[in-house]
């Protein structure tokens, strides 16, 4: 019996890479784009000047739904120090702020999967890191991500796996595949 393995109804395509062959077994790797994300930020002046303004964009897409990613503004990832948010707006006080580099990180909370098994779809996306505002008087960035569709983050991570090579099928993931005569 087959296992349920991960299904995007709205990409012809689960994964880009290339693969290996040694003796006995395949290795698979990802396309070297598979994590690059497209992004721009616009840092821009708000009245307020209390605070620190994030406001993520990501594609218009009917498949998208805010409510499925976590946001996270990464501040010092030496110390751990990251804000999460569950609304692409939001803010983070000044007092906790600084004249700091930051990074963006996004969390897909939607891939159900039981505690000890794995999930096939990607759940942390690394936008950016370092990133050092231009002018310390600008408080609202607005994050313009331009490739992150249902394709992209639904797309499965199949680098370092291994597909074991049998006499008469593949062995992948838990499951054997045999050819039909």
């Amino acid at each position: 019996m087959q296992k349920p393995d991960v299904i995007v109804p709205l990409c012809d395509t689960l994964a880009k890479g290339f693969w290996e062959q040694r003796a006995g077994f395949v290795i698979l790797k990802n396309s070297n784009d598979f994590n690059k994300m497209d992004y721009a930020i616009e840092e821009s002046e708000m009245s307020s000047g209390d605070s620190v303004y994030f406001k993520i964009i990501l594609p218009e897409e009917d498949a998208l739904n805010y409510s499925n990613f976590k946001f996270s503004i990464i501040t010092s990832p030496l110390t751990g120090q990251f804000i999460e948010a569950g609304k692409p707006e939001f803010a983070i006080s000044k007092k906790s702020w600084g004249d700091v580099t930051f990074g963006l990180v996004i969390r897909n909370i939607a891939p159900g999967s039981d505690y000890g098994t794995k999930s096939y779809h990607r759940i942390y996306f690394n936008v950016f890191e370092d990133y050092r505002p231009r002018n310390s008087r600008f408080n609202l960035f607005t994050i313009t991500i331009k490739n992150f569709n249902q394709c992209f983050y639904e797309a499965m991570d199949i680098g370092g796996e291994v597909i074991g090579i049998e006499s008469n099928g593949l062995f992948w993931r838990g499951n054997t595949y045999r050819k039909v005569k």
